[in-house]
């Protein structure tokens, strides 16, 4: 599996114009994001230049290497010109620690895993269960969705080798509980995808047929959302059925 140079989220500090093209913040209009790529050399339909996880554009093997993606998943994230990239069927996040020149390039350091190949899985401040999607706050803050965790993981600076251990969680009690599913403010069930806008925290709680918003980033553990959009209130979790 692979990751075309091209589709990368989060807020993109200090990096040149291609890649605040490519990286354009979480919360950028639409309108922006296009005047950002017009900037850059952008259009509609053109080939990518590079690609991550591949040696080249024709190969598709899956893999645990530092070189290699096995079904990347998600909005990857830049941040002082690192690239982070959730490889989701390794439970991990490779790190780039500038934006790759070339196809095939080996990632700096890895998250989720103690080193490149050891196979990785479990709920803890520093291991997840399917990373799915990156984001940097515009405060430095770096957000990662663990899918099958169910959560959230806050890091008040971004991590840069597996000793980083998380700092806050969102939709669990605390960094090793997985079990809570329940439908309520505090907790999430299969989240698919996640967005930070300005000082909110927007997630689609996947399982639970809603979105969450919370109007202030968490500073603690299992902090209650805001706001629930797709339902009337936040026990209510109901989808179509038959």
């Amino acid at each position: 599996m692979r990751q075309a140079l091209g589709d990368v989220g989060g807020e993109a500090a200090g990096t040149t114009a291609t890649h605040a093209a490519l990286a354009t913040g979480e919360g950028e209009s639409k309108r922006a994001a296009e005047r950002a790529a017009a900037a850059a050399g952008l259009v509609n339909g053109m080939n990518a230049s590079l690609v991550i996880g591949q040696a080249d554009f024709i190969s598709s093997a899956s893999d645990r290497t530092a070189s290699t993606l096995l079904h990347p998943y998600g909005k990857v994230a830049v941040q002082a010109g690192k690239l982070f990239v959730t490889d989701f069927g390794n439970n991990r996040v490779l790190g780039f620690n500038a934006i790759p020149t070339s196809s095939g390039a080996a990632a700096d350091f890895v998250l989720g895993a103690p080193d490149f190949t050891t196979p990785a899985l479990g709920t803890s401040a520093t291991d997840f269960l399917g990373a799915q999607g990156a984001a940097v706050s515009a405060a430095g803050k770096f957000f990662l969705g663990d899918n099958g965790g169910g959560r959230v993981l806050i890091f008040n600076t971004p991590p840069s080798s597996y000793a980083d251990p998380a700092n806050v969680v969102v939709g669990k009690s605390n960094m090793t509980e997985s079990a809570s599913q329940a439908c309520v403010a505090t907790d999430l069930n299969g989240p698919e995808g996640f967005t930070v806008v300005g000082t909110k925290l927007i997630v689609a709680d996947s399982q639970h047929n809603r979105v969450l918003i919370w109007n202030t980033i968490p500073p603690s553990n299992y902090a209650p959302a805001d706001v629930v959009l797709g339902q009337a209130n936040m026990t209510s979790c109901s989808g179509i059925s038959g």
